[in-house]
């Protein structure tokens, strides 16, 4: 297993793509959530629309739209800015950059559920603390603060956990796709592909923890503030 150069590099990738997606993911649902949650017309047609995505996704669907280039943002890659960003920064920072791009349609595929999680805490929260924190004077801004972000703290760390198990377990993840292939090569098999999942799942659970713990101070934080 020392021997096989590919694997780490891919959990590296893999540890990435976790720093890069999930923020962006959950911040984008959040966002998206608030807006959504706005008395307008046609607010039904929207949450359908963005809720789409989870219904049709699958592994096969996400293989033929990044076999045809739908899942990456090729214009804003080739912007003058971001390919001096890319040649000036650090190889690390520049990967994540590449992945960011690369990854970027993602977002509005991986996000359906994490908003309808969100729609319904929102939807929880009593009109009358609104009503009666714009008497007491509070900004807009303030009842996000001290109202919306309390309660939407504890179904962050529920969105961030289902992100990060999605995006791990995904069909198109490429370490998943290595430990089946490896299953069956005869130099290999099923005792080294045993191997490699259980160094994937135990980065996964790193994962979640680390990102558990910055959720627990986040929630903490909120709650003082």
């Amino acid at each position: 297993m020392l021997s096989d150069v590919d694997y780490p590099q891919m959990l590296i990738d893999y540890f990435l793509q976790m720093i890069v997606f999930v923020p962006i993911i959950v911040s984008f649902a959040m966002i998206m959530s608030l807006l959504l949650n706005i008395e307008l017309k046609g607010r039904s047609l929207f949450r359908t629309i963005y809720f789409l995505p989870v219904v049709i996704a699958s592994g096969p669907v996400f293989e033929k739209l990044m076999s045809k280039g739908a899942m990456t943002f090729s214009g804003l890659a080739n912007l003058g800015f971001v390919k001096m960003l890319q040649t000036n920064l650090p190889p690390v920072f520049s990967r994540v950059l590449a992945m960011f791009i690369s990854g970027f349609i993602m977002i509005l595929w991986y996000s359906g559920v994490q908003i309808l999680v969100y729609l319904a805490g929102l939807q929880k929260i009593d009109k009358s603390m609104y009503e009666a924190a714009k008497i007491d004077g509070a900004s807009r801004w303030q009842i996000l603060w001290k109202i919306t972000m309390p309660v939407l703290a504890p179904l962050t760390f529920v969105n961030t956990v289902y992100t990060i198990v999605t995006l791990s377990t995904f069909a198109t993840s490429p370490i998943i796709k290595k430990i089946l292939v490896d299953m069956y090569r005869p130099e290999r098999g099923l005792g080294y592909a045993s191997a490699l999942a259980w160094i994937y799942f135990l980065s996964i659970l790193a994962v979640i923890g680390i990102f558990s713990l910055i959720s627990a101070i986040y929630r903490r934080k909120v709650k003082v503030v």
